[in-house]
């Protein structure tokens, strides 16, 4: 397996899940947490777990602030979650 990057949010099943660097940072309103879209790698994923850490802090800050975002009522469980895809060998004749 290959590592591709970072998100951050949940991912209970196929149909109840939520991505933070889809819905906050690449396609959000707050300002602070679009930002860090400059730092998204070549995946569109968090490279690194400094970067996934200053995303969280932002959303924390923005949440005790009264923003409107997805999990400020308490009820999902946000976590860091690793993605990996397979690790792919071409074969040349």
């Amino acid at each position: 397996m290959v590592f591709c990057g970072f998100d951050y949010g949940f991912y209970e099943s196929e149909v109840n899940y939520y991505s933070v660097v889809f819905n906050e940072v690449i396609y959000g309103r707050y300002l602070e947490l679009r930002q860090f879209g400059r730092q998204l790698n070549s995946n569109l994923l968090i490279p690194d777990l400094g970067t996934l850490k200053g995303i969280e802090s932002v959303r924390i800050r923005l949440v005790d602030m009264g923003a409107d975002l997805e999990g400020a009522e308490g009820e999902e469980q946000f976590a860091y979650i690793a993605v990996y895809r397979p690790y792919i060998v071409e074969y040349r004749q």
